[in-house]
Formats: structure tokens, sequence, C-alpha cells
């Protein structure tokens, strides 16, 4: 995914397109349902990267698991920006409550954008206001006034795209040592069956020795997403061995995997910031 500018004509075109989206999708319903239309609050004019799809991925994730029923949903992925719109049968303000929690799920999620829209298309509003990227004040007064300027908003956006980019491959990375942990069986080697050939290891020491390493998983996928150079990760890796030591009294579980899951995540980071 290569970002691209937008012009101001092609915003205010996909805003368009989004409106005669919204309305097609409500007139082909009937009085008990709603729509919803998810997208990305992006400041400046690169609304589309990799890092902002995989946000928008969440939020569309973290969305389907509420249960609401679907009726139909139309995705566009483009340069001004990944949105989606969703028909629903459903209570507009109970999707709207439920939309707003999500919007205060995690600190990224301060970047979604759920707007629902009742049956005549009259946007239904929040019940608690926004806040300010920057400031952390009331989001419409600072707008107004024009309290900040671009750059400090786009600051602070990037901020937050990389520590949930950073946050979510640490996740990832956790999740994968957990699931290696229970492969079974695994000849040899601790299972959930018993220790194979070791006598120092079980899966409650896996699991500390996994669990502590989370910090420099997300360590690594920051120094990778800033090009911050191998040095960096040597010395991070380094004390995460300490880390694992400290954790499993000495015991060596996970030295290799701090190597290469270290990479792995540097470079997810570094492929993440030019995506």
């Amino acid at each position: 995914m290569k970002p691209s500018s937008v012009t101001l004509t092609e915003m205010l075109d996909a805003r368009e397109r989004r409106a005669n989206a919204q309305s097609a999708l409500l007139a082909s319903a009937d009085g008990s349902c709603c729509l919803v239309s998810f997208s990305l609050n992006i400041a400046g004019d690169v609304k589309r990267t990799a890092k902002t799809r995989l946000l928008f991925d969440r939020g569309l994730d973290l969305f389907d698991r509420l249960g609401f029923d679907a009726l139909e949903r139309n995705t566009v992925d483009a340069n001004t920006g990944t949105e989606a719109l969703i028909l629903l049968c459903a209570d507009a303000a109970a999707v709207k409550s439920a939309c707003e929690r999500i919007e205060d799920a995690f600190p990224a999620a301060r970047l979604f954008d759920f707007d629902v829209l009742n049956k005549n298309g009259e946007k239904l509003s929040r019940t608690v206001p926004r806040k300010c990227l920057v400031c952390g004040g009331p989001a419409s007064v600072c707008a107004r006034s024009r309290a900040h300027g671009l750059d400090a908003i786009k600051a602070a956006t990037d901020a937050l795209l990389n520590e949930f980019c950073a946050d979510t491959l640490a996740y990832t990375a956790h999740f994968a040592l957990e699931r290696e942990l229970r492969t079974t069986p695994k000849p040899g080697l601790v299972d959930r069956n018993n220790n194979g050939a070791h006598t120092d290891m079980d899966m409650p020491l896996f699991q500390k020795s996994a669990a502590a390493l989370v910090p420099y998983f997300q360590t690594a996928a920051i120094l990778g997403l800033s090009d911050a150079g191998f040095s960096s990760l040597r010395e991070v890796g380094q004390k995460a061995e300490r880390a694992m030591f400290s954790a499993t009294n000495g015991v060596n579980t996970h030295k290799g995997m701090i190597y290469s899951m270290g990479l792995l995540l540097y470079g997810m980071g570094d492929a993440l910031s030019f995506g």
C-alpha cells in the first residue's frame, strides 16, 4: 500500500459519494433499520496508510463483535480513506451507544468515527463530547478556535497510530509464543502433556517468560516504526534477556526467540511506517 496525498476536490467528491450511498441504503430499508458509517479521523492530506488500515480493521472487528444483524455492508478502500457503510436492523440509539463505547475503548480508538444515521438520514449525536487529540480539552472548542496547528494534530495522530501498531504486533508475538507452547505433542519439548527432555522447564515457566517479553516486543516494534536503527534494537534485546532470566530464575527459555522475534517485529514496524 503506497500512501498518496489527496486533494480537496477528491475529498469533496468522496463526501458526496458517501452521502449518496447512505441515502440509497436507507431508502432500500424499512423503518426499523439504521445505518452505520465508519471511517477514521486522519489529519493531513494522506488519509490511508498501512497503519490506518490496521486500525480500521480493528474497529470493524470490534463492531462485528457487537452482534448486530447486518443487512448489507459496503466497504471502500481509497486514497481518500477506508470507510464502511453497514445497514442494520436495530435501534439507532442502541447502536450509537455501543459505537461510542468502541470509540472510547483504547487510546487510538479516538481516531474512530462511527456515525449512526436513523431511517430519516438524521445523524445521532454523541452523549459525551470527544476530547481534543492534542490537549485533551473539548474537541469542538479547540476546532472552532483553531487552538492547535495541523502539524501538532498530525503528530498526535501518528503517535496514537504507532502505539496501536506496536501494541498489536506485541500482542500477536506473545500470542504466537503461547500457541507454540500449547502445540501438542512436541516430542522432547515442553507441551501440555509433559516437559519432554527438560527437567528445569514447564508450561508455567514458559508462560512467565513470554509475559516478561511483551514490553520488549512493543519496544522492538516502536523502534522499527521510528526507524531507530539496529544498534538500539541490540540494546533493548540485551535488556530483554535480563528480564527473561529474572522471570525464570536463570533458565534460558526464549533467548533465541528474543533475537528472531525482535528482528521480525522491527522489520514489521519498519514496513508499516512506509506503507
